[in-house]
Formats: C-alpha cells, structure tokens, sequence
C-alpha cells in the first residue's frame, strides 16, 4: 500500500469499521481462494470479523468456493512461481479484477482504503503473466482452494487447503487417528 493511500485514510479518518462489513470479509475470502490461499486466513479473518461484530458462519465459506475459482499457485504449491512474480504477473488487483468478471464472487461496491470502491481500483489491473495468474476460464481448479469440513472429527467445523491435496489423496477409507488429549481432543481420546 503507497504512503499517500494510508495518508488519505488518515486525512479522512477512516477506521476499520468504516469499511469492514460481511461483505468486504467475503471478499477478502474470494481473493484468498482464488489465491490458493492458507488456512491461518480462516482463522484470522473470522477473528476480525468477530473483533467488528459481524456474524460470520464459516459454513458460508464453502457457497462462495464454488464461485470462486483457484487461479493463482505459488511455492510450495508450485515449485516454479514464487510469491515476488505475483506483482510481475499483475498482483492482487489483477486477481480480484479477474474475480469480478464471475458474477456473485466479489461485491465491487464496497469502499475501500483509498476512498474508491474495490470495482474502481481494481477496473483497469490485468493479468500480465498467465504462467503465474491463470484467467477464471482455465483455472487450477473450478473451486477456490479453501473447504469447511463440518462431521464427526471437526463438529464444530475445520478449514483445509483442499488446493494443496494432491487429488489421488482426498479420499480415505479406514480407520481415522486420533491423539488423545491434543487437538481438541479429550483424554479418552473422544471429541470433547
């Protein structure tokens, strides 16, 4: 983010709340799958939800994997593109502009930082370098990177970087492991 940019929000004494709402979070979550994105993101982005009291239910997250397509694959996910050539291949900017091209993945009207909203800043970014931001129509993968498993072994739900599987290992059968007193996990070895 440029110095001017954060002088502006300054000058205009903008603060957190004044931007940060349900649908500026979803957003925030559109580019991460896009992104191929971590799970340490779910985390910390529920909790600034939490921390602006906004309701989030994490179950949403799985309804806007579906719109949002896995378009861009860095180290370790590929061994040839590295977190330095996103800005040479157009930045987050380019990603979000492809993003808002499927309809119902991003809301383009939300303010942003910089006093324009997000449709504004980013209605002329590109993607320069298809090798490390791919288009929406030729994905990695149709859905974006991140799930939300709600069953027996994470009731109260759990986020996985389904675009870091390799696909021949997401299904299993057979016995599950369980590390009592870890995890979450009771002494008996039974979810608490």
């Amino acid at each position: 983010m440029r110095s001017d940019t954060i002088k502006c929000g300054f000058d205009r004494a903008l603060k957190p709340r004044d931007i940060i709402d349900h649908a500026t979070i979803m957003n925030a979550f559109a580019l991460d799958m896009a992104m191929g994105g971590s799970t340490n993101t779910v985390l910390h982005t529920l909790a600034i939800a939490h921390g602006a009291g906004i309701d989030f239910a994490p179950e949403g997250l799985n309804e806007l994997a579906r719109r949002a397509p896995y378009i861009r694959k860095v180290n370790p996910a590929s061994k040839v593109v590295h977190m330095e050539d996103v800005d040479w291949g157009g930045g987050g900017s380019a990603i979000l502009n492809e993003l808002s091209m499927i309809d119902g993945a991003l809301d383009l009207s939300r303010p942003t930082v910089t006093g324009q909203t997000l449709g504004e800043n980013i209605a002329h970014a590109e993607i320069m370098d298809s090798q490390v931001i791919r288009s929406a129509a030729d994905p990695y993968s149709a859905a974006g990177s991140l799930a939300i498993l709600c069953a027996n072994l994470g009731p109260n739900g759990s986020a996985v970087q389904v675009g870091a599987i390799d696909k021949k290992t997401r299904n299993h059968s057979g016995p599950d492991l369980r590390i009592p007193g870890g995890g979450g996990w009771g002494a008996d070895g039974r979810t608490e």
